[in-house]
């Protein structure tokens, strides 16, 4: 019966005219772009041609991780008003996809991943601060900028569970090695002369490489005889775009994470060399151990021949950078480094003034308000409007001790969990992603209590999704 009612049901599906349909449909969408380039409606072209490709990527797990990162290094802002910008429509996405892959689920979850609680403690400890501010209506905007990038995470380690960690590591370093080429030719050209971000702007792409230079070195050391050339070359130019930026931090933080990669690198190699006994009593089995220590010594010597070599040849290039930390240095009242330093100061007043929960999230930005007395130093005309320029600092200012005690415990637990993985037994084949997951955590600690703000606008979501892949690596049972 069941036959029959199917061979019925195709007796009526007329091919032709679905064709048919179909082509008058193409033709009238193909009518109205036409209509709307000669009007110059870019933003409703755009609109068109993104909904279905949004609904094609959010039934791809794989595709959807890819456009997150993508995400990452392209600013651009769809309403600047509100704001929302492209990396939170691509966040948007990863949500879909994710409640899409969880809806089609034949089980639910049976708990929570790891960090999950931190980030809940992080979302009471900020909506507790704004209601005893001074302004809780202008909490609302970090109060749900928060909550996002707990969904945005959530999302990610769920989709992450679809792709391995390993690739989605190794596809982040490729898309930042393909756009530190964009951000070194506008350098070169200008002879040194112009910062260069690319697409990602100021102050965004330098975090990135920052992260990105001493993933890419751990990736080199640890790699299969004959393919470590590619993540050398790939580190270099990271670095060189770096330079490019002229960021002071960035490289600063950067040479430190790449100590910290070799440093450990050579510790884990001196532990896997052969001993005396039986291969048993080795702490890591290696079938064919990798030429590490040499390796580290090839990579010390290129980065000190080409340095020299660059200053020798195109001192003009580097011209630029080695004035800005003169300048850093020196601490004159017009660099921005001193405007840093005021932004601090003014963050520890609020503190001093507000300790348990601050001035209330938000708050910061109209800060001379709530102390009058701001107006009369001299510097005050240039951080208005402006953030602590330091995550732990905006935190105690605007949070308070409760506030900054859960932001700290949510990076504190995330760098114990990558350090957590890279303290395991591995193959050597996973020694390499551990390592560039351990060196990113520990930055992410180390620049957040210093400089970087990783839970602000658009920096929150490079954070959430290498949080998740910490947390899913850690998980997996062959570690």
């Amino acid at each position: 019966m069941n036959s029959r009612v199917l061979q019925g049901s195709t007796k009526y599906f007329n091919k032709p005219v679905i064709i048919s349909y179909l082509v008058i449909f193409l033709l009238a969408l193909i009518t109205l772009i036409v209509y709307l380039l000669l009007t110059e409606q870019y933003p409703i072209i755009l609109t068109l041609l993104a909904i279905p490709a949004a609904v094609l990527i959010v039934t791809q797990p794989r595709w959807a991780l890819y456009q997150y990162v993508l995400c990452f290094f392209v600013m651009v802002a769809i309403d600047r008003e509100i704001p929302i910008f492209l990396a939170d429509i691509s966040a948007l996405v990863v949500i879909a996809a994710a409640a899409l892959d969880l809806l089609m689920s034949d089980k639910l979850p049976q708990r929570f991943p790891r960090l999950f609680l931190n980030f809940v403690f992080l979302v009471t400890a900020v909506s507790i601060a704004a209601v005893f501010g001074y302004d809780p209506v202008v909490s609302l905007r970090p109060l749900a900028r928060i909550t996002f990038l707990t969904v945005t995470f959530l999302s990610l380690y769920r989709l992450a569970a679809k792709v391995d960690v390993e690739h989605l590591v190794r596809f982040f370093f490729w898309v930042c090695v393909f756009h530190s080429v964009i951000v070194v030719v506008p350098f070169i050209a200008s002879a040194g002369k112009v910062r260069s971000f690319g697409l990602a702007g100021t102050g965004r792409y330098d975090d990135l490489a920052m992260l990105t230079l001493p993933m890419g070195l751990a990736l080199f050391i640890w790699s299969k005889v004959g393919r470590g050339a590619k993540y050398l070359l790939g580190s270099l130019l990271v670095f060189s775009s770096l330079v490019a930026t002229q960021s002071r931090a960035s490289l600063i933080f950067a040479a430190f994470g790449a100590a910290v990669a070799l440093i450990l690198s050579f510790a884990r190699a001196h532990r896997m060399e052969p001993t005396q006994g039986s291969a048993e009593e080795t702490p890591i089995s290696a079938a064919s151990p990798l030429p590490v220590k040499r390796r580290i010594t090839i990579l010390c010597l290129t980065a000190i021949s080409l340095t020299a070599v660059a200053i020798i040849l195109i001192p003009e290039v580097f011209g630029g950078i080695s004035s800005r930390f003169e300048s850093a240095l020196a601490l004159t009242p017009t660099d921005t480094f001193q405007r840093r330093l005021e932004l601090w100061r003014s963050a520890l007043m609020a503190f001093s003034h507000h300790p348990i929960l601050g001035v209330g999230p938000g708050s910061f930005r109209t800060f001379s308000q709530i102390f009058p007395s701001l107006h009369m130093h001299p510097l005050n005309l240039y951080i208005r409007g402006l953030s602590a320029h330091n995550l732990f600092l905006h935190y105690l200012a605007e949070s308070g001790i409760v506030g900054a005690s859960a932001l700290i415990a949510l990076f504190i637990n995330q760098f114990r969990i990558s350090r957590r993985i890279w303290r395991r037994k591995l193959r050597v084949d996973q020694t390499g992603y551990a390592l560039a997951l351990y060196v990113a955590g520990l930055m992410f600690l180390v620049t957040t209590l210093l400089e970087a703000g990783w839970i602000w606008g658009q920096f929150g979501f490079p954070f959430v999704f290498f949080a998740a892949l910490i947390v899913r690596y850690q998980q997996q049972p062959d570690l």
